[in-house]
């Protein structure tokens, strides 16, 4: 596709700025914590900027339109340990990675945060630990004057806990929670978390392996305050590995996990309707006799609550063979019956594995967005190099995934489990929204998981123009450029007759913002600028908003995206 002149200007100010304002973070390793007496733990210490010295963060995420575009590099150095990331109503983005901190393997957990769509990352929190950490998840809940970050973390202190981090957004109000901890002996060693829209009820579902038991159990425990305390400690089930949990709406919890039966694992389903206060009967989503492992589940907030859309996605071993294949079952009433299963990528030359899933709704539909791993190689030390694929498809048509795309620009990291490579999250875009992801990457064939990147496409495609002069064969509504944008963006349309044009701008109620176009105009291209700015002359907020062209009989709306 050719750009016009008009905009090579823009996108090569896009380019510079990418390239030379990018933030340069270097700072001091902060003190050890100081031991604790006796059997109690030692301390966790949050910080905001005592970060160890590493290459500069952001950078190189300059999007091709409607194309996955260049990676932009959030971190440098040791990816160690898992990865999750999770955004704000203003689409302000938070990705976190386990890392070395001090000399030591898997002890601090940094954040990273960008308001630009992923294309800069700044450091935002570090959490320092005398022991490991693993399995880091980072939720964020706004309600009223309540807007929480939630960083949930693995810790190797006894026998293993469940530990929170939570913080306002705006970096303030720190605190720790226990979250589960279990007797002398009993040791946890996975788990998976969530909440409501709000953030004041929040879900832990964890794998624990008792003193004198062989196998697993899941158990699960949930607070009503935020996080501040946790009750309702039970079990599960006594035969569960893996379990990974979503919240849908209204009390509605899905769970996933591993089960035995007999030499092999298989998947199995249970279903809270209310916010995990009790669970309901496993459904054995399937029996084989290969090894089925590492769920995910995703659902949305979707009512009537019984009519959900629920995928899951999971690990097939072909235990003969040495295959692995990615499948996944989905149900349309809330996980009450289930599909059969389904080959998501199925290759019998290469390894597929360790899917993600993010879930939105556009209209009266529900898109899913999967990432998995493709692995080429089986032989040392290249069985740990991986590409990453992502697809996506609807509640429309379950069963069609679209747009299979090569994401990763880096060579990705290998691993059973997406937890420790890639997670998805959203985007905005000028219709739609769509999926970005956050992957660990290896600079070289061998090493540790090293660097942090990110992908995704977001941003507005640029029209090509017609010839110099050549007037509009018909009514249309262009793409605004940029979007999203900040603090002002461009609204163009073609009229190929005189006529009265109106272009509105309008909030996600349906109320009226401002009057851009009122007036008699003739055929030709337009272009007019929007500031941001309601008829009073006052700054709106960050959000969607919708702009909508009245030509004669043409009536178009498009939406946009604005970000403070």
């Amino acid at each position: 596709m050719f750009l016009p002149k008009s905009k090579i200007g823009y996108l090569f100010l896009v380019m510079l700025s990418c390239l030379f304002l990018s933030p340069i973070t270097y700072a001091v390793e902060m003190d050890e914590p100081i031991l604790a007496a006796g059997n109690e733990a030692l301390p966790d210490i949050a910080s905001d900027a005592d970060w160890e010295i590493e290459l500069p963060v952001g950078g190189g995420g300059l999007y091709k339109p409607f194309v996955w575009g260049v990676d932009a590099t959030i971190s440098t150095g040791s990816v160690e340990g898992g990865i999750s990331v999770a955004y704000d109503s203003s689409f302000t983005h938070y990705a976190v990675r386990c890392t070395t901190y001090g000399g030591l393997e898997r002890r601090g957990i940094k954040v990273y945060k960008s308001t630009d769509n992923g294309a800069t990352w700044q450091p935002f929190k570090l959490i320092v630990s005398s022991y490991e950490i693993t399995y880091p998840q980072v939720l964020v809940c706004e309600y009223l004057t309540y807007k929480h970050l939630y960083l949930f973390y693995h810790r190797a202190w006894s026998d293993g806990q469940v530990r929170l981090y939570r913080c306002d957004l705006d970096g303030s109000s720190g605190s720790f929670f226990d979250v589960a901890d279990r007797p002398a002996g009993d040791t946890i060693t996975y788990y998976s978390a969530c909440s409501n829209i709000s953030g004041s009820t929040l879900i832990v579902v964890y794998e624990v392996h008792e003193s004198g038991d062989a196998t697993p159990d899941v158990r699960s425990v949930r607070s009503t305050n935020r996080g501040a305390s946790w009750f309702d400690d039970m079990l599960v089930d006594a035969d569960g590995q893996h379990p990974d949990v979503a919240y849908g709406y209204q009390g509605y919890t899905y769970l996933v996990y591993g089960t035995t039966s007999g030499g092999d694992f298989e998947i199995e389903f249970r279903r809270s309707t209310n916010w995990g206060d009790s669970w309901g009967s496993s459904q054995r989503l399937i029996a084989d006799t290969f090894d089925d492992d590492y769920p995910k589940v995703a659902a949305l907030h979707t009512t009537p609550v019984n009519s959900a859309h629920v995928w899951v996605t999971f690990n097939h071993d072909y235990a003969n063979s040495g295959d692995i294949d990615v499948r996944y079952v989905y149900s349309t009433n809330s996980g009450t019956d289930w599909s059969s299963y389904i080959n998501l990528a199925n290759s019998k030359t290469y390894d597929e594995m360790a899917a993600d899933l993010v879930t939105w709704r556009f209209y009266n539909y529900t898109i899913i967005h999967v990432s998995y791993l493709k692995r080429y190689f089986s032989i040392s030390p290249l069985e740990e190099i991986s590409n990453i694929y992502t697809a996506w498809t609807g509640s429309d048509d379950p069963t069609n995934w679209r747009e299979l795309t090569k994401i990763n620009d880096h060579l990705a990291a290998s691993s059973p489990d997406a937890r420790k490579i890639c997670q998805g999250t959203i985007m905005p875009c000028f219709i739609v929204a769509l999926a970005g992801y956050v992957y660990a990457a290896k600079p070289f064939l061998i090493g540790n998981f090293d660097d942090l990147y990110f992908d995704g496409y977001c941003f507005t495609e640029v029209e090509e123009e017609g010839e110099p002069g050549a007037l509009p064969s018909e009514f249309s509504l262009h793409n605004n450029y940029p979007n999203p944008f900040n603090p002002e963006t461009v609204i163009g349309y073609s009229i190929p007759r005189a006529c009265h044009v109106r272009l509105e701008i309008f909030n996600v109620l349906g109320q009226k913002i401002r009057t851009l176009v009122d007036e008699e105009q003739t055929a030709g291209k337009n272009e007019v600028m929007w500031d941001g700015e309601d008829e009073s002359g006052n700054q709106v907020a960050s959000g969607v908003y919708f702009y909508k062209l009245e030509a004669k009989d043409f009536t178009q709306t498009k939406k946009m995206v604005l970000i403070r």
